[in-house]
């Protein structure tokens, strides 16, 4: 039988008889001495990395039978290497390990390996072993059943991944230790029963003295999966604890006794090359003692005969989740090493199936202080193409994390780090399997946890941090770590850093240290390189940020989030020095009273602020530098004015309770400056509410234009701490300003009675005086206006316009929607049909919509020769003639009549004026009521703005 069709397509007996002789306690071979649960030493490991690329190739053969090589530069020099067999003392003690955990797998040959290092000493590179097994001994059926074993020494046991071709077993290694070949002898012993017809995929086959399946990628065994008890009795419907010890020391027993009284040995060490071959007869001559005398065998081996059918069919059902997991360790492997060229453990990797009662996590590896890591993964996992892709997913991050420990290990490593960089991996993983093909999800179907952006209120090397507002610990701490897998990715892509360079940059620290330490050195930067690269990586990612923590605008105090409610008072915020952290502050503006429909925002930052924080980065989300808001980085205040911006909370005037954010503020700490918790490590920054100005008293005596300042507020927070210092006056034409002044509350005060004044008709626009049409659309805006910045950049808060003369600059041209909300049409059917045909049509269009129809028009108002004003409807989308209609203007009511030049079924309209300036819109509701037709319709329209032109 050839390796390549046995354990895999497995004989149904031959699985039962396994657990039988096995025994089905801890899941697993070998189990206790590779978890490290034997140990009860407290010694911790450090391996030291060694320089890379310095050795010549080599090829020596220093024991019979097995070779050692290495390609150029594959290690940190050139060296000696020596093989010597163990002591027989120390063979039997290996031995009695394995009698203790499975007595039919015995040491067939051991060694110690020396190549010029400690126990505790990784070459960097690895070297090549080879065992030429007819050399060593090996019959030719027992070759697939070789098995080599690294023992460290504490004494842990870890099997080498190899590959078998003909007689030739390979491994890699990188260590001194002691080799030891066992062999595996079930296979002869018990080769009866039905082959099981399951295509094997997947490069895995079933070792059924250990429970376990191994995987093989590139012709070496490089994964063990490790079948949990409940699973196997699911797989095979029966087991026999008791049965299985009493076979296992009798067939142990009758192999030593042989050994004995053949050639007159102790153990197989004593053997020679001859007689250690011979010795692999016994177990024909054993398998034939079972079948003519013991009848649990023959009981065991006639029920399955009986039952092959059954059985066969259940463990297929059972095995498919397996070789599923076959095939996605195919896909990872070449991820790891060919796509992201990481090293990858030259031992055989565990990965222990669980079954579903353990269901929660979604993997796991285990590092233990002593051992190999090897991986956890719930079987229960797989299925739909999602849970697939999934785990294809779980099983990358995860095999990531024993690659880690390949180049640093437990004791030295930072696990917030490492979670962070296997997060990033995960990232391009999916990229890569989605190219390849074999992903049937998108990628808004993974990562959860990774979008979990409130984490980046910890800092970088805190699984927990403190803030005025509380303390911010989240419940997983492997979860928090996952967001900042973005911001790993972040800096590998703007320093143009691998993954290998990155772990062996990592290695390379010794000792513990912290992610930022880890951080700096890996991608060579110093702390404020790091902190502009925090920053950046923040604007970049404010999308995701911003769609984040808008969903928890309920919460009125998160620590990750907190919320502000500005008012006309002062809002004190105390900041703490925090290393590369990320927050975002939520601001909600409280309207003073019904009229305040606008805010802007002044962050002025406490004297000696920049000494203790002076790296946080405050950006408001979602908006615009120098259109929606200004760093003041000069002159007195130093902070941030966000510019007027409608208010969203409107209206809810005398409440605090559930006010929306009008702003969302980033915060955004890097790690150049300060450090701690402590009290020097803490400054702040005041919030202030800017509202638009009450409307002062004016008046225009001829041409000159009064504004009474005095009786503003200007004695509020804002004023007294010296964040506005001024009025700022502006007149303006639509859009187009005429006229800007700055009048200093100073002034004011000097000479509270005198007005401000101003002669209009000196104003010009574009070097030409203002025409009476232009002087009836002045619009005057007054704004309060921080503190020393109207010379260069004047910062103004909001305002309300005030038209001048009470003018409204209804020229030019208006959108306009006419809704019918009713009609009955009665006779008009008759006047219709002797109407022009273009008119015709477009009646009768209008009469079959009937209720509910919508028409588009533009209406343009023009005052005429003889200074009568008058409108014209033209409907755009309908060949219906245009309306003109003689208008009235009554600017104290606001209100606009429209008169139809000729007849038709209206009568006058009235339009409801809104706003002022230019800035305006109307409402008019229509009801006619006749013989002919009965309608009621709703007319609405906007001035569309227009830059003012110079006068000719």
């Amino acid at each position: 039988m050839t390796k390549h069709s046995f354990p895999v397509v497995l004989l149904c007996l031959t699985l039962v008889l396994a657990l039988l002789v096995t025994g089905l306690g801890t899941p697993g071979f070998l189990v206790p001495l590779l978890s490290g649960k034997q140990t009860n030493t407290t010694e911790t490991l450090e391996f030291d990395p060694m320089a890379e690329g310095h050795s010549k190739p080599f090829r020596i053969e220093p024991v019979p039978g097995v070779t050692i090589s290495a390609e150029e530069n594959a290690l940190d020099k050139d060296r000696t290497f020596t093989m010597e067999p163990l002591s027989t003392e120390k063979f039997e003690s290996y031995q009695d390990t394995l009698d203790e955990i499975d007595p039919l797998t015995f040491v067939h040959d051991a060694w110690h390996l020396d190549a010029g290092l400690s126990d505790e000493d990784l070459l960097p590179g690895t070297f090549q072993m080879q065992f030429d097994l007819d050399a060593l001994g090996v019959s030719p059926e027992n070759y697939e059943n070789y098995v080599v074993y690294r023992v460290d020494d504490s004494g842990l046991w870890y099997e080498y991944a190899s590959g078998l071709d003909g007689s030739v077993l390979t491994i890699d290694s990188n260590q001194n230790c002691d080799i030891v070949g066992c062999l595996i002898a079930f296979a002869i012993l018990f080769p009866i029963g039905v082959d099981i017809a399951l295509k094997n995929r997947a490069n895995g086959y079933f070792k059924w003295n250990t429970r376990t399946v191994d995987v093989k990628v590139d012709d070496k065994v490089r994964y063990k999966l490790e079948l949990d008890y409940d699973m196997v009795l699911k797989m095979l419907g029966m087991a026999d604890e008791g049965v299985a010890k009493d076979l296992a020391v009798r067939a142990r027993t009758w192999y030593n006794n042989e050994i004995r009284r053949r050639y007159g040995k102790s153990s197989i060490n004593e053997l020679t090359d001859k007689q250690k071959r011979e010795i692999n007869g016994l177990y024909q001559e054993l398998r034939k003692e079972l079948e003519d005398k013991d009848p649990t065998y023959q009981r065991i081996q006639r029920e399955m005969q009986q039952n092959t059918q059954a059985i066969e069919r259940h463990f297929i059902d059972n095995l498919q989740p397996i070789e599923k997991m076959c095939e996605l360790l195919q896909l990872v492997y070449p991820f790891l090493k060919d796509e992201l060229m990481v090293r990858v453990p030259t031992y055989v990797v565990r990965i222990e199936l669980t079954s579903p009662k353990e269901q929660g996590a979604e993997g796991i590896t285990i590092s233990p202080t002593f051992g190999h890591p090897y991986v956890v993964i719930p079987i229960y996992k797989l299925g739909s193409a999602e849970d697939n892709d999934h785990m294809l997913l779980i099983l990358t991050h995860e095999l990531f994390h024993v690659s880690q420990r390949v180049y640093v290990f437990k004791t030295r490593a930072n696990d917030k780090f490492d979670e962070m960089v296997a997060q990033s991996v995960e990232f391009d993983a999916f990229k890569y399997y989605d190219r390849k093909g074999v992903l049937n999800t998108t990628e808004e179907d993974h990562f959860l946890s990774a979008r979990d952006v409130n984490d980046y209120a910890l800092e970088l090397n805190a699984y927990k941090t403190k803030y005025p507002e509380g303390t911010y610990k989240p419940e997983s701490s492997t979860h928090c770590c996952y967001p900042f897998g973005y911001f790993i990715h972040y800096l590998m892509e703007e320093k143009s850093v691998s993954y290998s360079t990155l772990l062996t940059r990592y290695k390379s620290l010794f000792g513990h240290r912290e992610v930022t330490t880890i951080v700096k050195y890996v991608f060579s930067v110093d702390d404020e390189q790091l902190t502009t690269l925090y920053q950046d990586f923040a604007l970049k990612y404010q999308a995701q940020l911003l769609d984040k923590i808008s969903k928890a605008d309920s919460e009125q105090f998160a620590p990750y989030s907190p919320k502000n409610i500005l008012s006309p008072e002062r809002v004190l915020v105390r900041e703490y020095k925090h290393d590369y952290t990320i927050r975002i502050r939520r601001l909600s503006v409280c309207p003073r009273s019904g009229n305040d429909k606008k805010y802007a925002i002044v962050l002025v930052k406490d004297d000696g602020f920049d000494d203790v924080c002076g790296d946080i980065a405050f950006t408001p989300l979602d908006m615009k530098e120098f259109d929606d808001y200004k760093l003041l980085d000069s002159g007195t205040i130093r902070g941030l004015f966000i510019t007027e911006h409608e208010m969203k909370n409107a209206g809810k005037v005398g409440t605090i309770e559930g006010l929306k954010p009008d702003v969302y503020l980033m915060e955004a700490d890097g790690g150049s400056s300060g450090n701690g918790w402590f009290s020097s490590s803490q400054s702040g920054f005041s919030l202030y509410a800017l509202y638009a100005p009450e409307e002062p008293e004016w008046e225009i005596e001829g041409t000159e234009l009064k504004v009474d300042l005095s009786k503003l507020d200007r004695y509020g927070d804002k004023v007294r701490m010296g964040v506005v210092d001024s009025y700022v006056i502006t007149l303006r034409i639509g859009e187009t300003q005429v006229f800007r002044e700055q009048i200093r509350f100073a002034d004011i005060e000097k000479d509270p009675k005198e007005p401000w004044k101003l002669d209009i008709s000196t104003l010009k626009l574009n070097g030409q005086k203002l025409t009476d049409e232009q002087r009836e659309a002045l619009v005057m805006d007054v704004q309060e206006c921080v503190t020393d910045t109207y010379q260069n950049d004047p910062c103004l808060g909001p305002c309300e316009p005030i038209p001048l003369s009470g003018s409204y600059d209804i020229f030019g041209k208006w959108d306009v929607t006419f809704t019918m909300n009713s009609l009955d049409h009665n006779y008009l059917e008759g006047i219709i049909s002797a109407m022009p045909p273009g008119m015709r049509e477009a009646y009768e269009e209008a009469l079959q919509a009937g209720s509910g129809q919508t028409t588009k028009a533009v209406m343009t108002v023009t005052k005429l020769a003889d200074e009568s004003i008058e409108a014209v409807i033209d409907y755009e989308d309908s060949e219906a003639p245009d309306a003109y209609y003689a208008v009235a203007f009554d600017p104290k009511a606001k209100l606009m009549t429209l008169t139809p030049k000729q007849q038709t079924l209206t009568d006058p309209m009235e339009l409801h004026i809104s706003g002022t300036g230019s800035d305006l819109t109307f409402t008019c509701k229509m009801k006619y009521q006749s013989s002919i037709v009965d309608y009621d319709a709703d007319m609405a329209g906007t001035k569309i703005k227009e830059e003012v032109k110079p006068t000719e």
